[in-house]
């Protein structure tokens, strides 16, 4: 019954960026051990085509719990086979709207597996996770190294119309040098400083949800080796962003099965 190589490794993040990141880091650690354990990734929208399911996952909740509704039957119970659970960014998993999918998927988990919360900080949210996931856990606390090289960090205050002005001069005058990363807080707005640039001969893109996948992950990775100097990026809209793929599946599936009862009979 259900697949030769069970699941026994699941890795839940909350955007698609993070599973092409988490995947390509466990990719690069099990190089001396494919013919043993396998990683696959599976994106939020998309359905997993092949045939036999990897020993390790990279997805989100909402995905996995459509994995699970989809090989019905014929996937091996999460109960039986998981042994692992790695919850990334684990703060960040109810406000990107996964809270529900977290509960149910907790129905499906066995009654003795390995769970691991990691998170940058210990807010109310990963409270909850780990009263619902955790038993008795652990709590290990990374201490940051001393920094030895100058770190310098400003603030100035201005006037909302100055700002752009403010702006500009720093990255003119090279005040502010190399890769640079710019937080908006709407889309609107970040579109509004790139044209700004752009007048002035200022090269930029901007990171945002309305965007496809391949074209946000060409654009970090763009950024990341330094073709593009100045990023400016918003986090405005990623919460629906799975929600979103989740309805274009369901408006598929309507679609097809329109399909089907309209075909004649032969």
């Amino acid at each position: 019954r259900g697949s030769h190589t069970p699941l026994s490794g699941l890795v839940l993040v909350p955007t698609k960026e993070l599973i092409v990141q988490v995947h390509g880091v466990i990719s690069s650690l099990l190089t001396f051990c494919f013919d043993v354990l396998t990683a696959e990734p599976l994106l939020s929208g998309q359905k997993y085509m092949k045939a036999e399911l990897p020993t390790i996952l990279v997805t989100t909740p909402s995905s996995l719990l459509a994995l699970t509704k989809d090989r019905q039957g014929t996937m091996l119970p999460l109960a039986e086979t998981l042994k692992v659970l790695v919850v990334d960014e684990a703060d960040l998993m109810f406000s990107f709207g996964y809270e529900e999918d977290m509960r149910a998927m907790c129905v499906l988990m066995p009654s003795t597996y390995q769970a691991m919360l990691v998170s940058a900080t210990l807010s109310e949210e990963v409270e909850q996770l780990k009263g619902l996931m955790l038993h008795k856990p652990v709590v290990l606390k990374l201490e940051e190294p001393r920094v030895t090289a100058k770190l310098s960090q400003f603030y100035f205050v201005c006037h909302r119309s100055d700002k752009y002005l403010i702006l500009y001069t720093l990255l003119k005058l090279q005040l502010v040098s190399g890769k640079t990363l710019m937080f908006m807080n709407s889309i609107e707005a970040a579109y509004k400083m790139k044209m700004l640039f752009e007048r002035f001969s200022i090269p930029s893109a901007v990171l945002n949800a309305e965007l496809p996948h391949a074209s946000r992950q060409n654009i970090i990775s763009s950024f990341n080796s330094s073709l593009i100097e100045l990023l400016i990026a918003t986090d405005d809209g990623f919460g629906d962003e799975d929600e979103d793929d989740d309805e274009d599946e369901d408006e598929e599936e309507g679609e097809e099965e329109d399909e089907e009862e309209t075909t004649p009979p032969q």
